[in-house]
């Protein structure tokens, strides 16, 4: 009966918040007095990961939660509840004036082999992950990335029950397939100027960091012709955009006629490879490529 009038006349309840010194401890736990009452906190209550040296809490004065009283009377707390909470208000705090979608600057804290650790805030921490940073592969974060480097990113997720925020830096950055698309769908007159002359083709600087490809059958130049002559690199001309193929960010670029050009080129080749045919199964063919070229 005295226990149960004890437990009615505690200054405090379950849930509450209480300040306790700590006066021993056991292999199980520490034994706490709160306002001249005995409590215990267990000992994975009272630190989060292991406690090496126990005997340093003793003498010490802590926050605890109330996490259960029991009906023998036994108040049992918990530092851990307690530190939780706290920093969970600190987290909606500091979370207060941001909202998904919002683009904010970051700072690197750390660089892992999955993301990166960023401040949001002097206080706030939030994750970036690999996939997240560039439309671009990146195979070794540590490579591009350093702690103290600064950029925009965009929260993506504040999760307040977990404490977490996600961000992507990509999500801050145009889409590359889509910026080639609105800028180099195929018919689009553009002017490039020639970096490199290969013997398949030349390569051609479209500006803004893109390059294009312009294959010799694509010059309209004349079968006996030097590409190099008609573009020596450095020299700027006026194509079109034949195609593009946006998985592998390929331009192919054209020079006005050249198409034409080409087709007469091979059709040529081929009438001249039936002309040698020997079958004379052949030859109405040959005869139609040669009224049909002599139309263009």
């Amino acid at each position: 009966m005295a226990r149960d009038i004890d437990y009615i006349d505690l200054p405090f309840s379950e849930g509450e918040v209480v300040e306790g010194r700590v006066f021993g401890w056991n292999r199980g736990g520490f034994h706490v007095v709160i306002e001249g009452k005995g409590a215990f906190c267990p000992k994975s209550e009272m630190l989060k990961g292991p406690i090496n040296y126990p005997k340093g809490f003793v003498d010490r004065v802590y926050k605890f939660k109330v996490l259960r009283i029991e009906e023998d009377g036994r108040i049992i707390l918990s530092r851990v509840a307690y530190l939780e909470e706290e920093k969970k208000k600190k987290f909606l705090s500091l979370t207060s004036d941001l909202k998904e979608e919002d683009i904010v600057e970051v700072e690197v804290s750390k660089v892992l082999n999955n993301g990166l650790n960023v401040k949001v805030k002097p206080e706030l921490e939030g994750f970036i992950f690999k996939a997240e940073l560039s439309y671009d592969r990146i195979p070794n974060i540590a490579k591009v990335f350093k702690v103290g480097d600064r950029f925009k990113a965009k929260i993506q997720k504040i999760d307040r029950d977990n404490m977490k925020i996600y961000l992507s830096k990509k999500a801050t950055e145009k889409d590359p397939v889509k910026v080639l698309e609105e800028k180099f769908s195929p018919g689009t007159e553009v002017e490039g100027k020639i970096v490199a002359i290969k013997r398949s083709g030349a390569v051609v600087d479209l500006g803004e960091g893109f390059e294009g490809f312009l294959p010799v059958s694509l010059m309209n130049l004349p079968s006996e012709a030097l590409p190099a002559r008609k573009f020596p690199p450095g020299s700027v001309h006026k194509l079109y955009v034949k195609s593009l193929d946006t998985f592998k960010k390929k331009i192919t670029l054209a020079v006005p006629g050249g198409e034409i050009e080409a087709w007469n080129k091979e059709t040529k080749e081929l009438l001249n490879k039936l002309e040698e045919e020997s079958n004379k199964g052949f030859q109405p063919f040959a005869v139609a490529f040669k009224k049909l070229l002599n139309q263009q």
